[in-house]
């Protein structure tokens, strides 16, 4: 299956010594992580994955990311992040 073109339309473009190269945003590559690799993204997997930094991630834009790939599975990883983010900035509130 081929992506659909507005898959990618979530980088910015850098320049790395002289080349031009595209950097994933966030949302984007926590949505390639989820929908490359095989699995159910489930609360376990997503704790297991010790992700840090969860407050670099625009949630409003997480969420529309995975609307676009339109799959139960990144639905369901999508509510389990943000149930994790949430938690994670609560501890660092404290």
């Amino acid at each position: 299956m081929i992506p659909h073109p507005n898959y990618y339309a979530s980088g910015n473009v850098r320049l790395l010594r002289l080349y031009k190269v595209l950097l994933a945003e966030p949302e984007k590559a926590l949505l390639d992580l989820w929908h490359l690799e095989r699995g159910a993204w489930d609360r376990a997997r997503m704790s297991g994955m010790r992700f840090q930094a969860t407050e670099l991630t625009n949630e409003q834009r997480l969420v529309d990311y995975a609307h676009r790939f339109r799959s139960p599975r990144i639905e369901r990883a999508l509510e389990h992040w943000k149930s994790l983010a949430e938690m994670h900035d609560e501890a660092v509130e404290l």
